[in-house]
């Protein structure tokens, strides 16, 4: 990963009859995921964000301060921060729906009054001094506020924390990573770690209420001792300041990343049990000659990027005209990369939008499982036995959620460490089809090779690396360019004749960052696709990628005959 319509009588959340319904309480008890869950709070404040870093960071961890005592405490009021974003008002309208509490509404400038009430009624003991800016207190703070009931204040604003009768529990000035653990014994989650820019003021809320260190991967942020601390398969929320090092460090420690440095109110809206409502899953596409295996034909998928960014996936690709809220939408087969085993776990509500209006030609791939490179996968700790237990309750939740095919990123993605993480997934994912190969740099390496991988039971699995990439560079090269050129790449590839059946199988990789002159105008993400689709000749059938795979292998037994 490289950076970068509700209806309005659904019901919401969904999906997630099987988390708490029909075995999936015993799913999430047995370390189904790294998150924490919350009960229904009894009321919901609403407080809008305040432009200033430190009235942020107070809001943020007031928010998770108020969750974590949800989780150990009983039912009380919760903090709903109100961002602007038109996507999150949208999940708060089906959380509401599905818990029907009181919500109580105020300024953001009666923050402090508000701090004041709680405190009052003993929800919160005092604050955690940091100092503002670029430093590491304001995350030795964070670290602090679920251990000893606090929020975390900056020096700025100590004297009005002061006036409200607020007493200060800590002060994290001038401290290390050291003096945090010092402090704090061992009172933090094993499952759950942090990653947060220092000025950055977002997330903070959950990463309070998991009780997580907040840390940074630079010089004195904790980083790696971190990662050392926690237990294998657990998570590592945010996002730091060089991808490909922290997602490498928490790979080898049997760690996964997910970006969620912009994910706001996650411990409202994973609070509660999720109503047991069956989703609707998308008919199949298109029962007709064009969808059984032709040998005279090739087949072309297309797969949006980065759908293993979680803060994304709740905001800008529900409602980015480029994406999911693309008028045109449905007229090409399309494949949507979404993080569902964690959307399932902190906003269903999303995963519920996706099933509900979601056209005949949507189809949906799971991104991994959270970030990492397979083939460094707890090669400092845990070794492969750290993978497999990942991999099963995947595989569980892919069964309800009606996925077939996920993708996998490595450092190289043919090497033996790679093929001995595919022969993991061949064997304890029954339930996934296929594996799309995603390498980090570039993601198209394997210009379009197959690994073909034996099961236990069933067909083989094939692990199917990229052909080629939409994405926008300086120059156009043999693994990615510009919709243009990649249509003329594939009418190349589609040209050959006397190649094996399996070899009439591609998926293009759409970058989903990348925007492109075409006829006068910008167009990006499922624009791209389908501007390069109706580019490609005739002989050329665009597929769904679940419609590709399952085609393919059926090529391929063919071939075997």
């Amino acid at each position: 990963m490289i950076r970068r319509c509700l209806y309005p009588g659904m019901t919401a959340a969904v999906v997630f009859w099987v988390l708490l319904g029909s075995g999936g309480a015993a799913w999430a008890a047995s370390g189904g995921g790294s998150w924490p869950r919350f009960p229904v709070p009894r009321s919901l404040l609403v407080i809008p964000r305040l432009p200033d870093s430190g009235d942020k960071v107070l809001l943020e961890t007031l928010s998770g301060l108020l969750a974590w005592r949800e989780r150990h405490r009983g039912p009380g009021p919760m903090v709903w921060i109100a961002t602007g974003d038109p996507a999150y008002h949208l999940w708060r309208r089906a959380w509401l729906k599905t818990h029907p509490v009181p919500v109580k509404r105020t300024a953001a400038d009666q923050l402090f009054k508000w701090v004041s009430r709680f405190h009052r009624a003993g929800l919160i003991k005092g604050y955690v001094l940091y100092r503002g800016g670029n430093n590491i207190s304001v995350n030795l703070a964070t670290s602090l506020c679920a251990p000893l009931d606090a929020v975390a204040v900056n020096q700025r604003l100590q004297s009005q924390a002061r006036a409200e009768g607020l007493k200060m529990l800590a002060d994290a000035r001038g401290k290390t990573f050291s003096w945090l653990l010092r402090k704090l014994h061992g009172r933090f989650s094993r499952t759950c770690l942090g990653l947060a820019l220092y000025p950055h003021a977002t997330l903070r809320d959950e990463i309070v209420a998991a009780n997580a260190l907040c840390t940074l991967n630079a010089p004195g942020g904790g980083y790696q001792r971190g990662l050392t601390l926690m237990r294998p398969g657990g998570i590592v929320i945010g996002w730091g300041t060089d991808e490909f090092q922290s997602v490498s460090l928490a790979s080898q420690y049997a760690l996964r990343v997910v970006a969620a440095d912009f994910c706001s109110n996650l411990p409202v809206l994973s609070s509660g049990p999720v109503a047991r409502v069956f989703h609707r899953r998308s008919p199949p596409a298109g029962r007709d000659h064009r969808y059984k295996f032709n040998p005279q034909r090739h087949y072309v998928a297309f797969v949006l990027s980065d759908g293993d960014n979680l803060e994304w996936a709740m905001a800008g690709l529900v409602t980015g005209r480029a994406y999911w809220a693309n008028p045109r939408r449905g007229d090409t087969p399309f494949g949507w990369g979404v993080p569902g085993v964690d959307l399932a776990q902190v906003d269903p509500y999303v995963l519920d939008d996706f099933f509900h209006t979601a056209s005949s030609k949507d189809s949906f791939v799971q991104y991994a499982n959270g970030y990492f490179y397979l083939d460094q996968f707890g090669r400092k700790r845990g070794g492969w036995f750290s993978l497999i237990p990942i991999l099963r309750r995947t595989n569980t939740m892919l069964v309800r959620l009606g996925l077939h095919v996920m993708t996998a990123f490595s450092v190289h993605w043919a090497n033996r460490a790679a093929r001995e993480g595919y022969r993991l997934i061949a064997r304890n994912m029954p339930a996934v089809r296929g594996v799309l190969a995603i390498q980090f740099a570039p993601y198209a390496a394997g210009r379009g090779k197959i690994i073909w991988v034996r099961r236990p039971h069933g067909p083989p699995l094939p692990i199917i690396s990229a052909f080629s990439a939409i994405w926008r560079q300086p120059h156009n090269s043999p693994v990615m360019g510009s919709p243009r050129y990649v249509a003329a790449l594939l009418n190349r590839w589609a040209a050959k004749r006397s190649v094996p059946l399996d070899r009439h199988f591609a998926w293009i990789i759409v970058h989903a960052w990348s925007r492109f002159d075409m006829n006068g105008r910008k167009i990006g993400g499922y624009a791209a696709a389908r501007a390069c689709a109706r580019l490609l000749n005739p002989s050329i059938t665009v597929v769904t990628p679940s419609r590709s795979v399952d085609l393919l292998v059926r090529a391929h037994q063919r071939l075997l005959r």
